[in-house]
């Protein structure tokens, strides 16, 4: 039976295998984050007694829903949830994966070209000061690193003409 077929017979039962790895999970997650269960029943919007079942693994149907409101909480992408229990194959968002990666390469290119170009430009930052730049460079859109890009550029070429 695939996701859809669940979707439409509202057939979310999961074996008990799944069940424990996920509240295994789930209960690591949290308490990593230093939560108690309210809490995290409060901020997902999800009744308390749906939490402590689900992370205690004797919740034999979860809705797909409960599980992307705790993975909003929790700060972990939904599908992994998703894939534990069996709703997605990990193949069904292999290609989110590739945009990410990429994503990440992408961004690694751009702040070895961001060092590069503030080296070129011979100021003398100290290590504490390089970091907090490189930081704040992580933070920006792809779009916003681009403009950054050639306003460095730009200085370069403006302190060249003052040689």
């Amino acid at each position: 039976m695939d996701f859809k077929d669940m979707i439409f017979e509202k057939n979310f039962e999961i074996s008990k295998e799944k069940r424990l790895k996920i509240a295994n999970y789930i209960k690591t997650l949290r308490e990593n984050k230093k939560m108690t269960l309210s809490q995290l029943a409060d901020e997902s919007g999800l009744n308390i007694a749906d939490v402590h079942k689900i992370e205690h693994g004797t919740k034999n149907k979860i809705n797909p829903f409960q599980l992307q409101a705790l993975g909003d909480v929790l700060e972990i992408d939904y599908k992994i949830f998703y894939t534990m229990v069996g709703f997605l194959d990990p193949e069904d968002f292999q290609e989110d994966i590739n945009l990410k990666i990429n994503e990440i390469a992408m961004r690694t290119v751009s702040i070895n070209n961001l060092v590069e170009q503030i080296k070129s430009l011979n100021f003398n930052f100290t290590k504490g000061e390089l970091k907090e730049i490189l930081e704040t460079f992580a933070e920006f859109k792809r779009e916003d690193s681009v403009e950054l890009m050639e306003f460095l550029k730009f200085i370069r070429y403006k302190k060249n003409l003052k040689k």
